[in-house]
């Protein structure tokens, strides 16, 4: 099992970026996700888009911490797969932005990619059904400003599939995907795209490899490995199993994104293996809805840190903030499963429900873990928004 980290600081602390490292940028409020990697030398890469009471902490991160633009590039933007909590604010950035690409999940025309398949499928689906609207009009929106952007800059979307590569300039790191494979692509964007498509979203995210120097940091997107808890031996497809057998090497990793908000069906056993003894960032955001991550035993967080002596998470449970707890820098697993226990309140509808309110307004940072590497392996530094905590298995000390 890897050693213990030295303590995090606060966001507020990180003035400039030592860019000698690979900065990690997680954000995740609860709902969404997006991720800003400060690549090493020069150059920034978005992967997926939030939204934080209204605001992109992916932006007000390029512009806090960015050198002059002009040797300080906005890359690449990654959308990993067609779902709102990833879309939110996307199509956004990429106005105002203008990143040098774009990739997505697909494979080279006369294939589909997942712009194409989302046009097909959502131009009808969001104007028809109620209930899909926002959703679909999210993710519609960002395969829309993607198209404009092709027409504004000339460029094209890059497809995204195993073993395709991101530029990543005159930086010493470099980035490729692992997942999913052109078959995967195929099967469910066609053409013509699958009509379960929307359903099985998931399980087209696309998994990144950063590499720096001996640094290795897996960012896992939203992929799964099962179906559902309910049908634990029935593997996705493109799923974990299958980027496993080809990439055994992504377990040996410095930092990771944990696939899927932490949920059991989506932890690779390989993935989440102890390793030596040099400690790794694992972050995790949560999806309030779903009750992700969990901290029951045996169970999600349970999980990571049977393998990993800490783990990053970007927002509290919901249930926590309705009680107004404010989270310390670091809570034990027990402390937070306390504190997360749902208070009855008489109402038996609904104490039988997902409690997913807030707590109110957040700044645009507060739900932001920073990790640093450097090319040896080695996390050189944390930082954390105010509602962002570490998680730790036993007493704190």
């Amino acid at each position: 099992m890897g050693a213990h980290l030295t303590a995090s600081q606060s966001l507020t602390s990180l003035t400039r970026l030592d860019r000698r490292w690979l900065h990690l940028f997680v954000c995740g409020p609860g709902t969404g996700e997006g991720l800003a990697l400060a690549l090493p030398g020069s150059g920034w890469v978005f992967v997926d888009a939030c939204m934080i009471d209204g605001r992109s902490p992916q932006q007000l991160l390029l512009e806090q911490y960015r050198e002059p633009a002009g040797v300080d590039p906005l890359r690449a933007m990654v959308l990993t797969h067609p779902h709102q909590d990833h879309a939110s604010g996307f199509a956004e950035l990429v106005d105002v932005l203008v990143p040098e690409s774009i990739a997505t999940t697909g494979n080279p025309p006369p294939k589909y990619h997942l712009v194409e398949a989302v046009e097909a499928l959502l131009s009808s689906t969001s104007s028809q059904v109620t209930s899909a609207r926002t959703p679909a009009a999210t993710v519609l929106a960002a395969a829309r400003a993607i198209k404009e952007w092709e027409r504004k800059t000339g460029r094209q979307l890059a497809p995204l599939r195993d073993g395709e590569a991101l530029s990543t300039g005159t930086s010493l790191a470099s980035i490729a995907c692992r997942a999913p494979t052109d078959a995967d692509i195929t099967s469910l964007l066609g053409p013509p795209p699958s009509p379960h498509l929307a359903r099985n979203a998931n399980h087209l995210s696309a998994v990144l490899e950063v590499l720096f120097g001996q640094t290795r940091v897996v960012l896992g997107g939203d992929l799964p490995r099962y179906e559902s808890l309910k049908a634990r031996t029935v593997s996705v497809p493109s799923g974990w199993d299958a980027v496993i057998t080809r990439h055994p090497h992504l377990a040996g990793h410095g930092g990771l994104k944990v696939p899927h908000h932490a949920s059991t069906y989506a932890l690779h056993p390989q993935l989440i293996s102890p390793t030596g003894p040099q400690a790794r960032g694992w972050c995790v955001t949560p999806y309030r809805s779903k009750g992700l991550p969990r901290t029951e035993p045996g169970d999600g967080l349970s999980r990571l840190l049977a393998a990993e002596p800490s783990v990053h998470v970007t927002a509290p449970p919901a249930s926590c903030e309705r009680k107004g707890w404010v989270p310390p820098s670091v809570v034990t697993l027990q402390q937070l499963h306390h504190e997360a226990s749902t208070v009855p309140t008489g109402d038996a509808l609904l104490d039988r429900g997902t409690d997913i309110r807030g707590g109110g307004p957040k700044g645009p940072l507060d739900n932001v873990w920073c990790v640093a590497f450097d090319d040896a392996g080695q996390v050189v530094g944390r930082w954390r928004g105010p509602q962002a905590f570490e998680v730790t298995q036993g007493p704190i000390t």
